[in-house]
Parts: structure tokens; C-alpha cells; sequence
């Protein structure tokens, strides 16, 4: 109990604001590893091998795969670095139009997370999903047409898919607190489905605005500096 006590202090001290700051640290820094470091082919592999490895160990050695928990921040590293670099030989292969001429439709994807999502947590289907369904599914939403209002809609969902991820969960618990203390209720208490729901519509907008007003004009003078 003291050891679950002393993990809850050092987790909100590393992230008291935002949890999945946690994931963001770590995908950060992989980042910056790929920006500074000329990789070839055969480096690629050997990353992706030894850090598959490394993720079945953390799973198995902490029974599960955790969260933004303190004891589990070993196994943040060779997390990123698989799902990064598994992104990186997706989009090469995609580049060289071996893969992106093979349409199953855009809603092909979708089901595929609805039936990871389903299934029962185990660690075995955990270390499973990693190598295989996940790099599927991306693969999958890359091969769709570039036209159209599904392309559309694809493509602002891809846009505002990082400041929401960033930006979510400190709006659910400020609206939650909201609600609560308004209602009188106890602080723990989730909120209704349909308040949800207009807080994932409200995100959205806002997300949009980060990256416009934000993450572009960062992004370019980044570029810009870079190539300098």
C-alpha cells in the first residue's frame, strides 16, 4: 500500500495536469532522436526488433501495459520507439507505392479498432495487437483515396488528432469537476453520455485552432531553422 501511495505522489508530481503528457514525453523525444540521427534500413529493423522485445518484458514484468504510472516509465521508451519507427517504414513503403493502391474503404479501419477495443485484455493479446493489428490499421487508412469528403474529413481528423489527444483529458476533468460541484455531486462522478459527446464536438474546434494558430506556424520556423 505504501509502495501504491508513493507511485500515485511521484505520477501527479511528473504529471499533475495532464496524464497522457506521459505517452507526449516519450513521443517527443523519440522525435527528437529520428530529427538528430541520419538511420538506415538495417538500423531501423534492429530498433523495431529490440524494442518489440522490450515491450513483451515491461507487459509481462508489470502485468499489463500500464499507464503514465511511475513504476511503468521504463516501459515508455521502447514503446515509442516501436510504434515511431514502425511509422516510419509504413511511410516509406507507402512512398514507393507498394501498399497505397490496395482500397478496402475507409471504414475498414474503424471496425478494425472497434474489434480491438472489444476484445478482453490479456497480456498475450496485448504483445499481439502490437506488431500485427495496429501497423494493419494504419496501413489500411493510408491506402484510401485522397479524394472526396471521406478524404476530407480524414484529413482534418489527422490534423487535429495530436492537440486532442493533448487537450482531452484536462477538458474532461475541468468539465467534470464543473458538473459535479455545480450539481452537487461527488467529484467522482463521470458526466452523462450527452455531455460527453458535446465535449468531443467542443474539442474539435478547438484542436483545429491550436494547429492553425499554433502548431503550423511553429512548425515552420522549426523548418526553418533546420534547413538553415
Amino acid at each position: 500500500a505504501q509502495c501504491a501511495r508513493r507511485s500515485g505522489v511521484y505520477s501527479f508530481f511528473l504529471f499533475p495536469l495532464n496524464p497522457p503528457a506521459w505517452s507526449l514525453f516519450f513521443e517527443l523525444a523519440v522525435n527528437g532522436l529520428y530529427a538528430t540521427v541520419r538511420w538506415s534500413k538495417g538500423w531501423l529493423w534492429l530498433i523495431l526488433t529490440i524494442s518489440y522485445y522490450y515491450i513483451v518484458v515491461t507487459t509481462y514484468a508489470f502485468s499489463g501495459p500500464g499507464g503514465w504510472a511511475a513504476p511503468n516509465m521504463v516501459a515508455g521508451i521502447p514503446r515509442a520507439l516501436f510504434s515511431f519507427f514502425v511509422g516510419v517504414m509504413l511511410f516509406d513503403l507507402w512512398s514507393m507505392k507498394r501498399w497505397n493502391s490496395f482500397h478496402l474503404g475507409p471504414f475498414v479501419p474503424c471496425i478494425l479498432v472497434l474489434a480491438m477495443c472489444s476484445i478482453p485484455y490479456s497480456n498475450a493479446a496485448f504483445v499481439g495487437l502490437v506488431p500485427f493489428a495496429v501497423p494493419l490499421t494504419v496501413w489500411l487508412s493510408t491506402c484510401n483515396p485522397h479524394n472526396g469528403a471521406i478524404a476530407v474529413i480524414f484529413r482534418f481528423l489527422g490534423k487535429v488528432s495530436y492537440p486532442v489527444y493533448a487537450i482531452h483529458w484536462p477538458a474532461y476533468q475541468l468539465s467534470q469537476f464543473s458538473y459535479d460541484r455545480v450539481l452537487g455531486f461527488p467529484i467522482s462522478t463521470p458526466l452523462p453520455l450527452v455531455i460527453c459527446l458535446a465535449l468531443a464536438a467542443g474539442v474539435l474546434p478547438v484542436s483545429y485552432t491550436l494547429v492553425r494558430y499554433y502548431d503550423q506556424p511553429l512548425q515552420k520556423k522549426l523548418i526553418a531553422f533546420r534547413t538553415k
